[in-house]
């Protein structure tokens, strides 16, 4: 059928309606054509289609257009069983000016209007009441295979599916254009509908109505769009979900410009409902099929922007007190002069951050709320209101721009009943309970009832922590990863804990070093192996320290650390208070590490009478019990006695310096392993030689508190030789020679009052010149004088138990002077085996210093006993002869025994911060050592022998000597 139908041609009675169809008229192609009707009364159909039709529409220009104003009017009504309508136009135009009731198109039972090409459906009535631009209902269906434009006015709204469905491959466009007219943009089923309603590509929605909203969901419809963008002129923008409605969005979602850009959930009826956008398809596919409580997802992609005041972005409405929703915020909420989440419903808010970005104030109203902060950042405010709501911020939370807005602060809770927590996971973050005037530095915790640390998190207090109410029982906890801190940078601070505290972490008050930080806990202290850190000037006790209170009661166990601030150490009478106790004082503090100060060890002890309840530091006893966590207990102190607990590192200082001015102290025997006639050569005026001695020993000494206990260990090789031999009589000879070495040492020091202890080091090298004068070379009898004078140098570490390395460097010279006569008893006949004894002294001069040196912890470490003199006067006796089995070889022994006695005029010391103490028996030293020399043959001689060395106190030194020498 090809009809041309005038512009001006009215069709039925009364002129009611006027429609025109195009200039140059429409076209069917049918099975059971399609009919053209005008009517009056309750409406007329444009274009009707009833059951069974089957029909393709070719409009001429692509244009339907109605004039009139006067009554109801359908465009295009499809209404009966399984009817098709397909227009076949590229550019489908529908333009009615309609007066109340009107509908563009209309698809109801199961009928379809199918377009090939564009449709734009544009609606230019003057007063619309009830229209609309597609209307859908039970199972009718509208497909565009392209773009959609709806544009126009309407009371009603521009899509209303009551059922049925829509489906749309290319773009959308739609758009309120008139103030005055409010209605809705696309409004999906009653109750129990099951709309489906599918955006393909761009869909673009234009709110020019302050009365309208954008979408309304209900039932059991589903809202699809590829890519949503929103723009109005300060209009609202809302899209609502009810019951088990849906709105999702695969793609990009942007949402802006609009007085209130709100995605509305409202929960009144336990809804489902479901708002998801900028996710891929199998997770919406996932959320559409297991729902069981309403969700909001904003997902990667997708962005929910405002910059107008007052405007909100998300909201929850309706709900009873079981109502569960979730919000998921995987992209952006921006609505940062406004509110971005805002909970109005009385039921359950879940909001979950999960690595975007809200940009505004977070509030959550009513009910027993949940905010989890997993990634991401707030730039804004968080309030959870009324209810038994909890807090939940996670290490990859930003929150560091959170700040005061609408006059609450930045994390807030309302008072009320109910008990509001905080779970803070791997997070730091600054509180306070008041801070009047600054809006960035940190929260107040005033009506939070309950604050947990997680997983590495850290509070720095800036102000007092929760709220001065007695009627409260409000917690922090730590856990064993985390912190709280007193606010860095700023001495004497003083914080209260309204409340009790739970520390299986740690508290550390030591975070500014700088002492005299006070904190207050009102309530209970427990303390799961959790520890304290304070800063103290270590003294005596009115030193300067940070204090906690404890106005409770005190369960559990408790590590404490110390940081001395600058203390140089003194002796303690009652000590220099810690911690005070108000309550039941039934929990245990113990010293983790060590605490010291100068020379000074402290310990922690609590006070010795019910009355005092309180921990103290003390330097002058030993506590009786253990003093960390698997030491074995340690003796009181005797009655009457006070004495400072020493250092066992002044034990390593002290045998360091001891080894440094020993280590390479030699005397003609341990040079050269011959008397004075082994090296002479017949016929030969002038021998080199070479000579190499080892040796090994161990010495035990104490100090002189005799408080410490030091062994330690030696190693040390000398290399050296003649250059020159002379004799001035042909009598008497003379040697010149040069010496070089090397040793170290390795000592342990330990004290006995409690159990720590020190390792101390010396490695180092000397180079050196010896001198030796034999009055008699030929009868083997007389005088011998030996000179030798050496330059060494070391470095030196003490290592003490818990505490960081020190490093140093000493060195020095040392000098010696030994002469000895020799007397020869006799030989004996049989075997010309000769007897000799030989009286002998030696004075040495030891100027090996310490560097002055300054421990890490501040003490100033200086050694003493440089310059001191050792005199050693011994006898020597021994044989010298070989068996009948050695005839003729060049092959000669002595084996000797020699006694000595050794004083020194110094003992070798250190002192840390002035407190001296000593290497103790040193002073005088008796000695006896054993050995043999031999004459190998011609050009080799071998020696070794074995001395030892006892003194007071405990004192004794063993060293095992090995030597050869080589003859050229």
């Amino acid at each position: 059928m090809n009809q041309r139908i005038p512009s001006t041609q009215v069709f039925g009675l009364n002129s009611i309606t006027l429609l025109v169809i195009g200039a140059l008229g429409l076209s069917f192609n049918s099975q059971a054509a399609c009919t053209q009707s005008a009517g009056a009364g309750s409406g007329i159909g444009g274009l009707v289609a009833n059951g069974g039709s089957q029909c393709e529409v070719s409009l001429n220009n692509g244009t339907m257009e109605n004039l009139s104003t006067d009554t109801v009017s359908i465009m295009v009504n499809a209404s009966g069983t399984n009817t098709k309508v397909n227009f076949t136009d590229d550019n489908v135009y529908l333009i009615n000016n309609i007066g109340s009731n009107g509908k563009n198109i209309s698809a109801k039972n199961t009928s379809a209007v199918n377009f090939s090409g564009n449709l734009s459906v544009l609606m230019s009535g003057v007063a619309p009441s009830q229209n609309y631009g597609i209307l859908l209902q039970d199972s009718g269906s509208v497909y565009v295979e392209k773009d959609l434009l709806i544009s126009g006015n309407a009371a009603g709204s521009l899509i209303n599916a009551l059922g049925g469905s829509l489906n749309v491959n290319g773009n959308t466009k739609l758009s309120i254009m008139d103030p005055s007219f409010g209605g809705a943009i696309i409004v999906a089923g009653p109750t129990l509908s099951d709309a489906k309603l599918n955006f393909g590509g761009k869909t673009e929605i234009i709110n020019k109505s302050e009365a309208s909203t954008a979408i309304l969901m209900h039932g059991t419809s589903l809202l699809s769009f590829n890519e949503l963008e929103f723009s109005s002129s300060g209009y609202n923008m809302d899209m609502s979900v009810n019951h088990d409605s849906a709105i999702i969005s695969t793609g990009k979602t942007i949402i802006n410009s609009g007085k209130d850009v709100v995605l509305n959930v409202n929960t009144s009826d336990i809804s489902k409902g479901l708002i998801s956008f900028g996710e891929s398809q199998n997770i919406i596919d996932e959320q559409l099929n297991n729902r069981s409580h309403t969700l909001v997802n904003i997902g990667a992609n997708a962005s929910v922007k405002n910059n107008l005041s007052d405007a909100t972005g998300i909201r929850i409405t309706g709900g009873t007190a079981t109502t569960l929703s979730d919000i998921i915020v995987k992209g952006t909420v921006d609505v940062r002069n406004g509110t971005a989440i805002l909970g109005n419903g009385n039921g359950i808010e879940r909001v979950t951050l999960e690595g975007g970005s809200v940009y505004g104030a977070i509030n959550l109203g009513k009910g027993d709320d949940i905010l989890t902060a997993n990634r991401g950042m707030i730039d804004g405010e968080i309030v959870m209101g009324r209810g038994s709501d909890t807090l939940i911020l996670n290490p990859g939370i930003d929150i560091t721009q959170l700040v005061k807005a609408n006059g609450n602060d930045p994390m807030y809770s309302q008072a009320d009943d109910e008990i509001n927590q905080i779970q803070a996971n791997g997070l730091h973050f600054i509180g306070y309970t008041s801070l009047a005037g600054n809006n960035n530095q940190g929260t107040n915790y005033a009506n939070w009832d309950s604050i947990t640390l997680n997983d590495g998190a850290s509070l720095t207090l800036s102000g007092d922590l929760f709220e001065s109410t007695e009627d409260r029982n409000r917690t922090l906890t730590i856990n064993n990863t985390s912190s709280l801190l007193h606010q860095n940078g700023m001495p004497a601070i003083d914080r209260t804990i309204y409340g009790n505290l739970n520390n299986e972490g740690n508290v550390i008050l030591s975070s500014n070093n700088m002492a005299g930080d006070l904190m207050t806990v009102t309530g209970n202290y427990t303390g799961n192996n959790g520890s304290i850190s304070f800063d103290t000037v270590l003294g005596d006790d009115i030193s300067l320290t940070d204090h906690l209170t404890i106005m409770g009661d005190t369960s559990g166990t408790t590590k404490v650390r110390v940081n001395n601030v600058g203390g140089e150490g003194a002796l303690t009478t009652n000590g220099i208070e810690l911690i005070q106790v108000g309550g039941a004082s039934d929990g245990q503090f113990v010293k983790e590490g060590r605490i010291i100060g100068g020379a000074y060890e402290y310990f922690l002890k609590q006070g010795n009478n019910t009355e005092n309840k309180n921990w103290y530091l003390v330097s002058e006893i030993v506590p009786v019990g253990p003093t960390d966590p698997g030491k074995p207990t340690e003796p009181a102190e005797p009655e009457g006695t006070i004495d400072p607990i020493i250092r066992p590192e002044l034990g390593s200082y002290i045998a360091n310096l001891a080894t440094a001015n020993t280590m390479f102290v030699t005397r003609l025997h341990d040079r050269l392993g011959e008397t004075q006639y082994i090296d002479a050569l017949t016929g030969e005026k002038k021998v080199t030689s070479l000579w190499l001695r080892q040796i090994g020993g161990h010495t035990r000494s104490r100090d002189s508190s005799g408080q410490l206990k030091t062994q330690s260990n030696r190693y040390v090789v000398q290399l050296g030789g003649d250059i020159a031999q002379w004799s001035s009589d042909n009598l008497d000879r003379y040697h010149l020679g040069l010496m070089a070495g090397y040793g170290n040492s390795h000592s342990n020091t330990n004290s006995h009052r409690f159990d720590a202890g020190s390792r101390g080091t010396v490695d180092g090298y000397n180079v050196g010149l010896y001198g030796t004068w034999y009055a008699n070379d030929i009868d083997n009898n007389g005088t011998y004088v030996d000179i030798w004078a050496q330059y060494s140098w070391f470095n030196n570490t003490v290592k003490g138990d818990g505490l960081n390395s020190e490093e140093y460097k000493s060195s020095g010279v040392t000098t010696s002077i030994e002469a000895g006569y020799t007397y020869k008893l006799g030989t004996r006949t049989e075997d010309q085996v000769s007897y000799f004894i030989q009286p002998k002294a030696q004075v040495i001069w030891m100027g090996i210093e310490a560097d002055d040196h300054r421990e890490s912890q501040g003490a100033r470490v200086t050694g003493s006993g440089d310059g001191n003199i050792q005199t050693r006067l011994g006898l020597r006796a021994y044989r010298h002869g070989h068996s009948t089995i050695d005839n003729d070889k060049d092959r000669e022994f002595e084996p000797f025994i020699e006694a000595n006695w050794i004083h020194h005029t110094h003992d070798f010391g250190s002192a840390i911060n002035g407190n001296q103490f000593t290497q103790n028996g040193t002073k005088n030293i008796g000695e006896l050592k054993v050995g043999i020399e031999s004459q190998w043959n011609k050009n080799v001689n071998l020696w070794g022998n074995v001395g030892v060395q006892v003194g007071d106190a405990g004192y004794s030194d063993t060293a095992v000597i090995f030597g050869m020498k080589y003859n050229f």
